[in-house]
Formats: C-alpha cells, structure tokens, sequence
C-alpha cells in the first residue's frame, strides 16, 4: 500500500482504523468503508464496473485515508459512531488487503420487519447469476487474503446466494471468521451442520422484542419462541468455545422502548450483548412514512420523557448492554 506520507503515520493514533481494516460492498456494487449511518455519502468505487483490488488501493480511498490522518473526519458522523482509533501502525503500513469485509449486497431475505422493508424479498435466477458473478469475480479471489467475512445484507442464513457462498469460503480459507448478521429463525443445529460451520467468530440477530406479542406486531413473524430456542443453542455453543460474541440487536421506537429493560435480561440469560439503535428512515421500511410517529427518541415526541426515565434504570449499565451514541445522550441526559 502506498499514498501516505511520513508525516501523517506520526500522528496515527488520532486516526480510525476502519478504512485500514474494513470494507462493506452494497446492493448496488457501491464498495464503502463504514456502515452507512455513521459515513456521509460517499463511495469509493463500485465493484460491478472495476476489480475489488483496483477499488480498496485506488487514489480515492488513498486521498481519503490520508485525510483522516491529517485530522480531517469531515466525511464521518463523529457524533453517531463507535470511533476505533488505531493502535499500531502496521495496520496503516500493512493494508493491502482489508482485514474484514462485510457483504450487503445480498438483500434476499425471510422476514419484512416494519423497520426494514414491507415485503419477504426473493431473487429471480437471473439476479441470483448476478450475484454469483460478483462473487466469483470480486470476492473469492481476495478471500484467503482476509481474516474476517461477514454476512449481513438480508438475512445470510435464509439467502440461497449467502448459503452457498458460506460453503465455498470455507473451503477455500477454512481459518476465515464468520459473522452472521441474522434474524435468527435458521441459526440452529441443522443448518449449521448443512453450511459446514463449525464455529462462528460473532454472530449477531436481530430482534426488537422482549415478548412474543411485540416482536410479532415489529418482526411481522411469528417466530419468537423458535429465536428464543436458536438463541439457547447458540448460548450452548458459546460455552463450548464455538462461538465467540453474541449480539442481540434491539432498533428503538414507539412499538418497543418499554421492553429495553427486559431485553436486556434476555442478553444477560443467554450471555450475549443487547446493542440498542434508535430507528433510522429506511425508504423501504413501513415507518419511514411515519417517523416523526415512531421516533421516541426525538425531543419533539410525546413519550420523550417516558423513554428518558426508562434510560435511567440502573440495568443499562449491564456489561452486558451497549447504548449508541444517540441513546446514551439521553441516559446520560
């Protein structure tokens, strides 16, 4: 890797490793460098018209990582992220390949949770051909290069392109850590045995609920007492050492936040880590229509104060509960 000048590696520290480190590819070939609510919109390349290698060590991403080096984050949302600052140089001088890749570009999923969309989305074998030809031209020929891969997009597990792009990884790099960004309704024994995964490095479900009544109403799926039996099995495979962190995904809004105590609960049963976001306007999702409705969180909404005063409770102080930056103004408010 080359583009950086010695005078910004002396002052490294103040950088973030993420563009070093870390990719994600999304539905429209667009490669970024951070999850969306935390980057201001801007892209790198896109990998349905130039090589993944030509993209990750090409002059814009250079340009951008030497900003960051000299300071300027005028292209990240400071005050929503979880900043991960680097802590050795290597990882600026030895970047040639990202560490981890985050694969979002396959949007085929089970579920149409009010949050995300409005209809269980399938792909037509041409659009699943697509797929295949983006992986097999940008993906595999990189992947003994990387330490981490991780699913997330729609839901990985009920994804017939993700399924078998799972089985083909691991053949070609069976030391590769896989995350699994899921729903949770697949993650049991059997299709754990049927992918070849003997051990996840992470992997994080989505949930919304503390109870079957509301996660029904948000999910749209009757299916939380099956992601409570998924989630004991996966708590068994943690205690085994085969999985190594759990994290239980809760997206507040007005349908939810009373529960946010007793979610937390459910991450402490099952030895995982509650991760709370407030809702973000996704065009796709049944709430964008209505956000001013939905966002508790917001100081205009009516349940303002009942939301503060559940922010108070003692039990998000948990090790075993993560508030975002946004949710943690208001705790800490």
């Amino acid at each position: 890797m080359t583009g950086f000048r010695d005078e910004y590696l002396l002052s490294y520290k103040e950088a973030c490793k993420i563009p070093f480190t870390h990719c994600e590819i999304y539905p429209d070939g667009e490669l970024w460098s951070c999850c969306e609510p935390f980057f201001k919109d801007i892209s790198f390349g896109n990998i349905f018209e130039k090589p993944f290698n030509e993209i990750w060590n090409g002059k814009t991403f250079n340009e951008f990582r030497n900003k960051m080096l000299n300071g300027d984050f005028s292209n990240c949302h400071r005050d929503l992220c979880m900043y991960s600052p680097i802590n050795n140089i290597d990882t600026i001088k030895n970047c040639q390949y990202p560490e981890e890749i985050l694969l979002c570009y396959d949007q085929e999923c089970n579920y149409k949770c009010i949050t995300c969309r409005d209809e269980i989305l399938t792909y037509s074998d041409e659009e699943l051909k697509k797929l295949e030809h983006i992986s097999t031209k940008n993906i595999l020929p990189i992947i003994k290069h990387v330490d981490k891969i991780i699913f997330s997009g729609g839901d990985p597990l009920a994804s017939r392109h993700a399924r078998t792009l799972i089985k083909t990884v691991t053949k070609i790099n069976p030391n590769i850590k896989i995350n699994l960004q899921t729903q949770g309704y697949y993650l049991d024994k059997a299709n754990m045995e049927k992918l070849g995964i003997k051990k996840l490095d992470n992997v994080s479900i989505s949930i919304h609920a503390a109870t079957r009544n509301t996660y029904n109403k948000i999910m749209r799926k009757d299916a939380f007492n099956k992601i409570m039996k998924n989630l004991k099995f996966i708590s068994e495979g943690k205690k085994q050492g085969k999985i190594g962190w759990i994290v239980l995904n809760f997206v507040v809004h007005s349908m939810n936040y009373k529960e946010m105590p007793a979610f937390v609960k459910i991450a402490e049963k099952y030895d995982a880590t509650a991760h709370f976001w407030s809702y973000k306007p996704w065009p796709s999702a049944e709430m964008h229509k209505r956000y001013n409705e939905v966002a508790v969180f917001e100081p205009f909404h009516k349940d303002y104060p009942k939301l503060q005063k559940i922010l108070h409770n003692p039990i998000f102080k948990s090790p075993h509960c993560i508030l975002y930056p946004e949710l943690l103004k208001i705790a800490m408010s």
